[in-house]
């Protein structure tokens, strides 16, 4: 099967554990500090916005098992060049939260074993473009459908792959389902820039003014 031909379910047997009291760490906007789920606003991501076949909209919330991976996933998604720079007012609103699941969370599997089982590829679902964005997110789509007991997909993140990214539905879990240990924004804490200068110099990239 195609990359880009969907399955005509994404239906998985075993699903994969967080377990209760995992920290996970947020890359997140301001207006959407600590567990708060996005409501389907903003720009189109790998996968969000989400809706249901009536287009009723799934809130979701990005997470990722470490701090650089949260951000590989959502402010650094791009590859980047040797020398690429990032503008530092494009971090201004931008914030750091540290939660974790007061219970299991139970999420659809994109590793590479179920995606060959979908007939996917991680290569081509995962490639860091967006030209596969619209493709990942209808993926994201059919997995909240065929999984009803499922509350979010897990993938090998894009950038890093030694951490694990994930996508939490919002329509499943609610805020008072996580403990809010932390959130700093780089608006009032001047060490969360440096920290996300260590992590994009990790990969490469300079944040510039």
């Amino acid at each position: 099967m195609s990359a880009f031909v969907l399955p005509a379910s994404a239906r998985i047997g075993r699903h994969h554990k967080i377990a209760a009291g995992w920290v996970l760490f947020r890359n997140h906007h301001k207006d959407y500090p600590g567990a708060t789920f996005n409501p389907c606003a903003g720009d189109p991501t790998r996968f969000a916005p989400l809706h249901t076949a009536t287009g009723d909209c799934i809130p979701t919330l990005y997470a990722a098992s470490t701090f650089d991976a949260a951000a590989y996933e959502t402010v650094f998604r791009e590859p980047p060049g040797r020398y690429a720079s990032y503008l530092r007012q494009k971090l201004q609103n931008r914030g750091v939260s540290r939660i974790a699941p007061t219970a299991d969370l139970h999420l659809v599997p994109f590793f590479t074993p179920e995606l060959g089982s979908l007939g996917l590829s991680e290569d081509s679902v995962f490639r860091p473009a967006e030209t596969v964005y619209a493709f990942c997110r209808r993926l994201a789509e059919l997995a909240w459908r065929d999984n009803p007991t499922a509350q979010g997909v897990v993938w090998s993140s894009v950038r890093d792959s030694q951490a694990h990214a994930m996508v939490l539905f919002g329509d499943r879990l609610t805020p008072s389902d996580f403990d809010v240990l932390e959130t700093r924004m780089v608006a009032t804490d001047p060490t969360l820039l440096d920290e996300f200068s260590d992590t994009a110099a990790r990969s490469g990239t300079i944040i510039s003014k």
